[in-house]
């Protein structure tokens, strides 16, 4: 495999989770540049991209490590790539996805795709009015969330309504909140299946522990007050989902444009059907890869990216 002419450029704002991307890329003695978000600029004066592929690995939660304003700031520079013709890999149109949870809800309503019942609202004292919606428990979710960051379980509407009034809830950076309700995960356990290029590459299983809804299955977040160490410690098991299943991921991404991503799941314990919650465009492959899954997908990711970066055919 030949390496681009031009370096390959990676967005990114949390470096803890790229450390394996960028010892595979010297390992195969790939030419790349570190383009670290929070200190980040660009001139729209100029038309031609330094780099022979962008890849951003900008995620939503990087307002949880002080650097919530690069969110909206990265969303003009991918429309800066895009109107220059810019080889990118997660570009615009994929951030907008990542970064909005009402979104993908629309996305999956568009493909009458399963998922649990949702309201979006724009004000936290609309909470309890669309409440009257939904059957608690429900969580409350912050659109552009991460890494389980604004996620709260409530079991009635006066423990909702206590909690708009004390003022305690998390809200998002952009003050939109989904309210959703709680589906219990059957056998306690949800499914995260990532593919990359439209192909599936694989799936794990993972135990959800108490009220923690922070399972990113990779190194740690550094979010205040992380839950990632937790998801690390449970068993991340391999798992093969029913052919639907990958062929409703497969749907997805190709419907979106997603090059590389993941979907996770459930199996509600009350009526034994999968709904389908969450898409992640950032994917933080699981930690400890070879043990867990059989082989190491940032090999995968790399040439992938090579091919990308030489315009090569897919």
């Amino acid at each position: 495999m030949s390496a681009p002419l031009k370096p390959i450029g990676i967005y990114y704002e949390n470096e803890k989770w790229l450390l394996p991307l960028f010892a595979e890329l010297k390992k195969q003695n790939i030419p790349f540049e570190k383009l670290f978000a929070p200190d980040h600029l660009f001139v729209p004066h100029h038309r031609e991209s330094p780099y022979s592929l962008v890849i951003n690995r900008m995620s939503p939660s990087a307002h949880k490590r002080n650097a919530g304003h690069t969110i909206l700031y990265t969303l003009q520079y991918l429309a800066y790539l895009k109107s220059i013709g810019a080889n990118f890999l997660n570009g615009y149109e994929t951030f907008v996805l990542e970064s909005s949870k009402a979104y993908q809800a629309n996305i999956f309503e568009e493909l009458d795709i399963k998922y649990p019942k949702t309201v979006v609202v724009n004000d936290i004292q609309n909470l309890v009015r669309a409440s009257e919606k939904l059957r608690f428990p429900v969580l409350t979710k912050s659109n552009i969330g991460g890494s389980g960051a604004g996620i709260q379980k409530f079991h009635s509407r006066d423990d909702l309504q206590k909690a708009v009034a004390d003022k305690s809830l998390e809200v998002s950076v952009d003050n939109i909140i989904l309210l959703q309700e709680y589906l219990t995960p059957k056998g306690g356990t949800i499914v995260r299946v990532e593919v990359l290029n439209d192909e599936f590459l694989y799936a794990i299983k993972i135990n959800v522990q108490g009220e923690s809804f922070n399972l990113c299955p990779a190194e740690d977040c550094g979010t205040e007050g992380s839950a990632c160490t937790i998801a690390r410690s449970i068993a991340a098991e391999n798992y093969l989902p029913p052919l639907a299943v990958i062929e409703t991921v497969k749907k997805i991404f190709q419907h979106t444009g997603i090059e590389i991503g993941g979907v996770e799941y459930l199996v509600n314990e009350e009526d034994g059907e999968i709904y389908y919650y969450d898409i992640n465009t950032l994917s933080n492959f699981v930690t400890n890869a070879t043990d867990v899954v059989g082989f190491d997908p940032w090999q995968n990711f790399v040439e992938y990216i090579v091919q990308k970066a030489e315009g090569g055919n897919f």
